[in-house]
This record gives structure tokens, sequence and C-alpha cells, in this order.
């Protein structure tokens, strides 16, 4: 059914309904949002089943979702280009990805909670090929340099990334660093050319230590005019520290992560 539709952005607010995207059978770009009251449900069965029949899946972005495993769309979504994971809960019980998972991915944009040895082996498998990441949260933001600076297993390179965004202000003392660790960060971002971040420690390191100077062109990640001026900021606030924060802490917690 539907030969001619590729693209479909969907969301919907039961799990069952999930199952009806079905009828697209030719789908390169799948976008999926779980809205109240199916924010968060687990829809790790559902999305197997449709991602079976989707062989050549280019674009995957998935909102507020739960039960995700990386390992299950590293081995359903072997064409994925671009991967898109908002605001959504990782399974506890996922496995490590294979080394040669997403051997097609390019960009990746992640505000989602992993737990940690997913998270590496995530980026370990993934960082030969990446060309833009966005990493839209302080908590993604600090592992990610933190994976940059780690030693025990052999520094990570990003060779072909160009383009990475941290949301994040965090100071280098809040992200856990120390100002020399930077350093590590930008011998593993050789073709980095666009940075986003709020971070003023950060913007000031890339902007004086880059070289040749002015090598990377730097951004913030959201504008202080539209900020101020944003009449959904505050309703869009309380629905994070209503459900969003809640879900991230009670992970943590259960994970045992720090």
């Amino acid at each position: 059914m539907f030969p001619r539709v590729e693209h479909l952005v969907v969301a919907v607010t039961s799990v069952g309904s999930v199952a009806a995207a079905s009828s697209f059978r030719h789908l390169r770009s799948l976008s999926l949002t779980l809205a109240p009251p199916a924010i968060f449900a687990n829809v790790d069965f559902e999305l197997r089943l449709l991602l079976k029949a989707w062989p050549r899946l280019e674009t995957l972005s998935l909102k507020y979702c739960g039960g995700l495993q990386l390992s299950a769309l590293a081995r359903l979504c072997p064409q994925i280009r671009r991967l898109r994971l908002i605001c959504c809960q990782a399974s506890k019980h996922d496995i490590s990805v294979h080394a040669a998972a997403f051997p097609n991915i390019e960009s990746v944009d992640l505000t989602t909670v992993l737990l940690k040895p997913a998270y590496e082996a995530f980026f370990l498998a993934t960082c030969g090929r990446l060309r833009s990441l966005r990493l839209g949260d302080d908590g993604n933001a600090k592992e990610f340099l933190h994976l940059c600076t780690e030693r025990s297993r052999g520094r990570i390179s990003f060779p072909r990334l160009e383009e990475l965004t941290l949301a994040t202000c965090w100071t280098v003392r809040q992200l856990g660093l120390q100002p020399e660790d930077l350093h590590h960060v930008l011998d593993a971002l050789p073709s980095l050319l666009r940075l986003k971040t709020d971070s003023y420690d950060l913007r000031l390191f890339f902007e004086n230590y880059c070289r040749p100077r002015g090598r990377v062109s730097l951004s913030w990640c959201e504008c202080v005019y539209c900020a101020v001026h944003d009449q959904f900021r505050e309703r869009r606030q309380d629905f994070r520290t209503k459900f969003i924060v809640p879900s991230e802490k009670n992970y943590w917690s259960a994970s045992g992560n720090p």
C-alpha cells in the first residue's frame, strides 16, 4: 500500500496505533513521536515488527519513546544514515552494539540517557563515519567530552566529524574536566568546522586553541532574542520538569550510573 510514500511523520497517543504505520511499505524516512498519555511507553516490540519491513530505511527519528535498544536498531536498520533519539528512554537490558554496527551512519541527534557501556560502544562503532553530531543536553555533552579524553582503551577519534552541537552552558568544572583535558577533545576532532554550544568555557577554548585559527565557526545553540520572546518557553520547561527530568533521574538511579 501507498507505494509512493517514502517519508512519514506521525504522532500517536497509544502504543497500539504504532502498528498502523506498517501500511506504508516503502518508507525511507520515519519520524515517530509518542504523545500523552503514551509518552515513554515501551515500544520495543512494535518497533521491531515495523523495522523488519523497512530494510531501506535511511532516516529514523524517535521522540518520547520507551524501551529502546540500540542493538536492535543497529540490526534492523543497516542502511540508517540519520538517527535522532529525542527524550527517549533506553532499555536497561540493552547490549552493546557490534563494532561494525550502523555502517552507513553519518548524522546523530541524541537527547536520550543511555547506559554507559551502550553509549561508549555506540560511539566506538560509529566515530569513524559521523559527519554531524548533536548532543542535546548537559549529560550527553559531558559523557561525550569524557569519552574523548578517556585513556583506558585508547583515545577515541572522530576523523570525519565536521559539525558538533553540545547543548550545554556548563563550565569546564561542571563538566568534570580540567582545562588541559580539552586539548585531547580537540585532538579527537581533526575535521571539525562548526561548533554550537552555550558553554562560554568551551567557546573560549575552541576560539583560542583551534589551528589554524578561525578554522572552527562558533555559534550559539539558542537565539537569545527568541528565548526571551518565546511565548511557549515556560510551557516547555514545565513539561520537562514534570516528565523528562523525573524519568532521567529514575533511569540513572536504576542503572547505577552517576
